[in-house]
């Protein structure tokens, strides 16, 4: 069975996701094209679905902002494209970086979590070895500490 990709998203066959947006009928004279189709260069569902999500909203803001001027604006419209690729590439590299940033900074909590879990196991247990130490010596135990091993 074949897992449904988020909105907006493609996998090409080598596996890297694309973003794909439909340009309204409206407003295609200021693209040139029909469809927006740009690699995400990523094969994430994850960070594509952030990556196209952040690209679906832009576009859309863009799209009624051309009806909005278009409707202002009784001269025929521009032919020129008003999305420059430079900017859009742009656009496209700090959100990668963003969703890099925050992808190493879970990773980073991830690990502290697992250094966190390692220090109390290793309490736990030293405080297994000092009971079996007080009870080979004829002593009591030591209390037992409050927090539940993680086993």
């Amino acid at each position: 069975m074949a897992i449904k990709l988020p909105s907006h998203l493609h996998r090409s066959r080598s596996g890297v996701l694309h973003f794909r947006i439909a340009i309204p009928p409206d407003v295609r004279h200021h693209f040139g094209n029909k469809e927006i189709y740009r690699s995400l260069r990523t094969a994430s569902v994850r960070q594509a679905a952030a990556y196209a999500q952040t690209l679906s909203i832009t576009f859309k803001r863009v799209f009624n902002e051309i009806r909005q001027q278009s409707m202002s604006d009784s001269e025929k419209p521009p032919k020129s494209p008003l999305i420059d690729q430079a900017k859009f590439s742009e656009l496209m590299r700090l959100t990668q970086q963003k969703h890099k940033f925050l992808d190493q900074i879970e990773e980073l909590e991830n690990q502290l979590t697992k250094s966190e879990q390692q220090r109390l196991r290793d309490r736990t247990q030293h405080t297994r070895e000092l009971n079996l130490v007080a009870l080979a010596k004829g002593d009591a135990p030591s209390v037992p500490s409050k927090s539940k091993s993680i086993q």
